[in-house]
């Protein structure tokens, strides 16, 4: 009994056998010459009448496949599949650990790739490892050598070392005892950004001033006031947007210990008379349109903004500069 139960699996195999598509691959490997331990890439190339399925470009078989080809001799890595034109290939990453022909066994794909209609088969041919003994003609550990020293060069080598010393030292001494380096490049990072504000006030002046005529007197007002509060705040102090026009002149008096020039105390006080004549045209309501801007006057209240703000930026140079 137990031998009738046998045959049909045993025709049942032959059978698979007889199905099985062996194919034979080139191989091509890289580099050229390689030695004992050195990471090689065996590129195959086959072509099959069995159509392989690839759900992705390349196929990367897992750990299984690694250590199924694998042998005393050499050791996969990395296993790469992937169809380019008619034909297929096979990238193996792999390190050798004898010298002289290796071999890798034939194996199916099956296990590793489904769907695949008939089993397929590869074959690759041997390749060879070179040998450094053989290459080299020496079978024995050689003596240690000492590093090679070009003549004349000892001196050159020192020189470099003392004048590499001599920089480092000079470098020391002069951001110590030059303070104002430091003062320095925190005087242009000062000016960059007291430019950028100007700049910034200097580009909302020109747009209200292209826009003057097509907006109410009110508006043009708050904008004027919001142009110069928000220089002033980032110029001097944030208080300056929140203090009155009226205590404009007296702040800016306090905040400067009374120790500005007399100009610049006459530009704030033209400018705290500028900021109550723009509340008067927000605040006064149907008072203020008895007596509405011209444009003439709205551009005259812009250029004085600007020729104020103008100034302060003038006297900080001057002031740096001295």
């Amino acid at each position: 009994m137990k031998k009738k139960s046998v045959i049909p699996f045993l025709v049942l195999f032959v059978t698979c056998l007889s199905f099985a598509v062996e194919i034979k691959t080139s191989v091509l490997m890289s580099p050229v010459e390689a030695f004992v331990g050195d990471e090689i890439i065996l590129n195959c190339t086959f072509s099959s009448s069995v159509e392989i399925p690839l759900i992705q470009e390349e196929y990367i078989f897992n750990t299984t496949f690694l250590s199924d080809i694998s042998n005393d001799s050499l050791s996969v890595t990395k296993a790469v599949l992937s169809k380019k034109d008619l034909n297929y290939q096979l990238q193996l990453q792999c390190i050798p650990w004898k010298s002289g022909p290796i071999t890798i066994e034939a194996f199916s794909l099956s296990p590793y790739i489904e769907n695949l209609s008939q089993p397929v088969v590869l074959k690759i041919p041997f390749f060879e490892i070179q040998s450094v003994i053989a290459k080299t003609g020496k079978n024995q550990m050689q003596k240690s050598k000492a590093p090679v020293v070009i003549p004349g060069t000892t001196w050159i080598v020192y020189g470099i070392v003392i004048l590499a010393f001599l920089l480092v030292a000079g470098l020391i001494i002069v951001i110590v005892k030059l303070e104002s380096v430091t003062g320095f490049f925190a005087l242009i990072s000062r000016r960059f950004s007291l430019s950028k504000m100007y700049r910034k006030l200097d580009k909302g002046l020109l747009h209200l001033e292209q826009n003057k005529d097509q907006i109410t007197d009110m508006e043009f007002a708050t904008n004027l006031v919001l142009l110069a509060r928000t220089y002033l705040s980032l110029r001097f102090s944030p208080q300056f947007n929140k203090v009155t026009s009226v205590e404009l002149f007296p702040f800016f008096d306090e905040l400067t210990g009374n120790t500005t020039s007399d100009t610049a105390k006459y530009n704030i006080e033209q400018l705290s008379v500028l900021f109550v004549r723009c509340d008067f045209l927000r605040f006064a309501g149907d008072a203020a349109n008895k007596a509405p801007l011209t444009s003439e006057e709205k551009e005259t209240l812009i250029q004085k903004v600007r020729n104020i703000c103008k100034y302060f930026e003038k006297e900080e140079e001057e002031n740096e500069t001295e």
